[in-house]
């Protein structure tokens, strides 16, 4: 039987390591890079199938409603926590609206706003070898205008992050 460990000993254990990430971030990084693709989980409308990123993958590729111990097998279950593989990955996307909903400092159009901003930058930057100089810098721009909403977005939903690791859900779950 597995240990049943306090929600509040969990929280402070994932704002430590927060922190600890905050102090010591990946070199040529910053903090917020820990997280991931942890935006491409959250509501978005963007996108028309499902209204995330990652949810229209489940979508085109028909695992919506398949259970992820079923898609994810060998190898690509390492990391995840057993409450995220019980799941689908529309229980998943519903978990994570649900947890939004019970935060009132985090609004859902604002979530959708940042997403927003974000997607609009980036959706033209186009980085290949041996483009003009001048056109490598002015798609550097862009690249340093997206992070600024992605991280923007990372500060504004850590809360959500936060909980949702309360809730049983591993770094990897959320990120990977």
């Amino acid at each position: 039987m597995a240990e049943i460990i306090q929600p509040g000993i969990i929280r402070k254990a994932v704002l430590s390591e927060i922190e600890e990430w905050k102090k010591n971030p990946p070199e040529g990084y910053s903090w917020h890079s820990k997280l991931n693709n942890f935006h491409a989980y959250l509501p978005s409308d963007d996108f028309v199938d499902y209204g995330r990123a990652i949810g229209y993958f489940a979508v085109i590729s028909g695992l919506l409603d398949v259970k992820n111990c079923d898609s994810h097998t060998g190898d690509a279950r390492d990391g995840h926590s057993e409450l995220f593989l019980s799941q689908t990955p529309r229980q998943f996307f519903e978990e994570i609206d649900k947890t939004i909903d019970e935060i009132p400092e985090v609004s859902l159009e604002k979530i959708k706003s940042l997403q927003h901003e974000h997607y609009e930058v980036s959706k033209d930057i186009h980085l290949y070898q041996g483009m003009p100089p001048e056109e490598e810098v002015r798609q550097q721009k862009k690249i340093e205008e997206a992070m600024k909403f992605i991280r923007a977005l990372c500060e504004y939903t850590l809360p959500v992050y936060v909980e949702l690791r309360v809730k049983g859900y591993s770094h990897f779950d959320l990120t990977g």
